[in-house]
């Protein structure tokens, strides 16, 4: 079994740098499009909810049956299971609204059961209300549609602490999660921004039904409803092939995400100083628990045992008026005591903000 996960995880084979082409093709398409138009019939998501750890950002949050490490405490927690060292993160985000934020983990791959912990937060505590922005302007003083959108589209935590375990029997791994959240989120139907906090809770399994196949289920924030649009709940299926024995692996994976209010603001400018620049707060109960449900194609290319490559893409479906596309690519540096990545993703394709984060990873030998 063990054999099994090693194999799963790493590969000493090497591949020619030609057959990196195509995702390192994707990478630069991402960042080139910059040049898209904020064209979005509706409003968005914080980056930070969908900010799994790891580079799980690059594959724009797929991989649930493949990412070990830091990413499988949220993604899928008895991927915990792949764990084989101790191992510390940190990362940082800029996201495409709102307040930058920061990620800080630790993995203990060491033991019979494995354990993995994750905190964020934001650098400035401090949260702007876009309500008492639109409330504070005086005659003829405009605040501008960026602040808003960041206000309203950006990230209301103020902390968030996840918590993941995990254990194998046989072949078959589970795992649990929990996490306590504090942020800021509106009152139903009013115009009121108020901290709350709420302990959620989740978990998953995987079975390495052959030695390059992995397949994985996972649900995470379940018991969230005093936090919902801070931690909504997400569904996951998932599936990981590995390929000449881990040179490359594809990844698809079908997800449920619970919406958010955010999603249905959608900021735009004014021609004058009295409008508060946002738009309709629709906020009918049977809509806003409707689900996001998305399909997401990733895959990873290993070079040389030096440079690892990865790349994803969401695509929405069953929604006419969401219609979400994303997609994302990633660039990491191994080697045996660290690896730090950098990850890009168009969190919407049809709007110009990118989210990004840099990653390092250290490995400690006990």
């Amino acid at each position: 079994m063990n054999d099994q996960k090693t194999m799963f995880l790493q590969s000493t084979h090497r591949v020619s740098l030609w057959r990196a082409v195509p995702l390192l093709t994707l990478l630069w398409w991402v960042g080139a499009g910059i040049g898209f138009g904020d064209s979005s019939k509706h409003g968005r998501i914080s980056d930070e909810i969908e900010s799994f750890g790891g580079h799980s950002t690059s594959m724009v949050g797929g991989g649930g049956a493949a990412l070990d490490g830091l990413a499988a405490v949220r993604l899928n927690p008895s991927l915990l299971m792949s764990a084989d060292a101790y191992r510390i993160t940190a990362a940082y985000h800029w996201p495409s609204y709102g307040r930058s934020y920061y990620q800080l983990g630790i993995v203990d791959g060491t033991g019979p059961v494995k354990a993995g912990m994750v905190f964020s937060a934001p650098l400035n505590l401090t949260f702007d209300d876009p309500f008492t922005l639109a409330e504070s302007l005086e005659e003829g003083e405009e605040v501008g549609v960026e602040s808003y959108r960041d206000a309203f589209w950006g990230t209301g935590i103020n902390q968030r602490f996840n918590l993941g375990l995990a254990y194998s029997v046989g072949k078959v791994a589970l795992g649990v999660s929990g996490s306590y959240l504090r942020g800021w989120m509106r009152r139903r139907r009013t115009f009121t921004y108020t901290q709350e906090d709420g302990i959620t809770f989740g978990g998953g399994a995987s079975v390495l039904i052959l030695p390059n196949l992995r397949v994985g289920a996972s649900v995470e924030h379940l018991g969230n409803e005093a936090v919902r649009d801070l931690a909504p709940t997400f569904y996951r299926g998932s599936v990981a092939w590995l390929i000449s024995g881990g040179i490359a692996s594809l990844h698809a994976d079908y997800l449920q995400r619970q919406r958010v209010r955010s999603e249905w603001v959608l900021v735009e400018d004014r021609d004058t100083a009295s409008d508060p620049a946002w738009r309709s707060l629709f906020e009918d109960q049977e809509t806003i628990n409707s689900f996001e449900k998305m399909v997401i194609g990733s895959a990873s290319l290993l070079i040389q045992d030096l440079v690892r490559l990865s790349a994803g893409f969401g695509y929405e479906f069953g929604d006419e008026v969401f219609a979400r596309r994303t997609v994302g690519g990633g660039l990491a540096l191994l080697s045996d005591m660290y690896v730090l990545s950098y990850s890009i993703k168009k969190p919407y394709f049809d709007a110009s903000k990118l989210h990004q984060n840099l990653s390092l990873s250290v490995t400690i030998k006990l």
